[in-house]
């Protein structure tokens, strides 16, 4: 495997790269829109950028989003998940020698190690796995888990609660105009007070960013809404890919609580506007302090939402290098 591994070489990122990382994200396995870098850089201020891209006999085969904190690399801080982006021809034994060499990059840049936060499989264009049986087979350590909620369009119906049938009918009965809408402002106004109500929290983005984002991005990044007249009682920002859409922000007000608009949108959106048998993520329920919200939990479920595992892990630099 030594002269296989010399053949395995690695870049940092640089803007000069944008075309040829982009161009890779596009036609990756495990591409995502997340990963282009008009999405990945609208908070550099906040980060160091730190991604990585690998190449084999010189021909780019992975791309690993990734930034500085301290002396430790994250994969990716800023973003929901990150790990390693792999070609659609990659094979096991190159993504074993990008991992070695990923950790011999960590030694050579006097870093403790790189937390790794991968994609969940439900997003993949192939079978993208490589990553984790690379880690296994080099000793490393799982260090979080959490579990995600997740629905497939098209048989959702039959998994609803009869609470959550209940709730399609009394909002069906009172007449609300729902569907698209690109007042972003009105939501993340909402959004900041039911955040701030519900869980003592506020969102990750401000008005201006999740604006420039959805401009640069409409076709994945889309809001709807549920309208009392010209009020927004409620809205549910989608995060779109071609296989798993992602529910990025829900809320709503009083008046959208009593008459049930967030379920209503979940279900438009599930029978409108997903492809069938794609997935929808409803995330994970963890609290800022780490704490399991039962609740937010059951509520899920009760949509016919279940269970998929996404683990955190931690490549050390002491891994062989050859």
């Amino acid at each position: 495997m030594r002269p296989f591994l010399e053949n395995c070489t690695l870049s940092l990122y640089h803007p000069d790269l944008k075309g040829r990382w982009d161009d890779f994200i596009s036609i990756a396995k495990n591409g995502n829109f997340l990963f282009l870098r008009d999405y990945m850089d609208y908070h550099s201020d906040r980060f160091v950028d730190h991604s990585l891209m690998f190449y084999l006999n010189r021909s780019l085969i992975g791309c690993l989003p990734a930034t500085r904190i301290g002396r430790t690399l994250h994969s990716h801080r800023g973003l929901t998940y990150g790990g390693l982006v792999m070609h659609p021809d990659i094979r096991l034994h190159a993504v074993l020698a990008i991992t070695k060499r990923l950790a011999a990059h960590l030694r050579d840049s006097d870093l403790d190690g790189l937390v790794y936060n991968p994609m969940p499989h439900i997003y993949h264009r192939l079978p993208a796995e490589e990553d984790l049986q690379a880690f296994a087979k080099l000793g490393g350590q799982i260090v979080d888990s959490k579990a995600i909620s997740v629905l497939r369009a098209g048989d959702h119906r039959d998994l609803f609660s009869n609470n959550r049938r209940r709730d399609a009918d009394r909002f069906r009965k009172l007449g609300l105009a729902l569907g698209r809408s690109n007042d972003f402002g009105a939501f993340m106004t909402l959004c900041a007070l039911h955040l701030s109500q519900r869980f003592s929290a506020k969102p990750l983005h401000t008005v201006v960013e999740i604006r420039a984002l959805a401009n640069r991005f409409p076709n994945n990044i889309q809001l709807y809404a549920v309208h009392n007249h010209s009020q927004m009682i409620a809205g549910v920002i989608l995060y779109c890919n071609a296989l798993c859409a992602k529910i990025q922000y829900l809320a709503h007000d009083d008046l959208g609580k009593k008459a049930c608009a967030v379920t209503a949108i979940l279900a438009y959106i599930i029978d409108n506007i997903l492809p069938p048998n794609t997935w929808l993520e409803l995330g994970h329920s963890v609290g800022l302090a780490g704490e399991f919200n039962e609740g937010v939990f059951a509520y899920k479920e009760s949509l016919g939402a279940r269970t998929i595992e996404i683990r955190s892990y931690l490549l050390s630099p002491l891994f062989p290098s050859a």
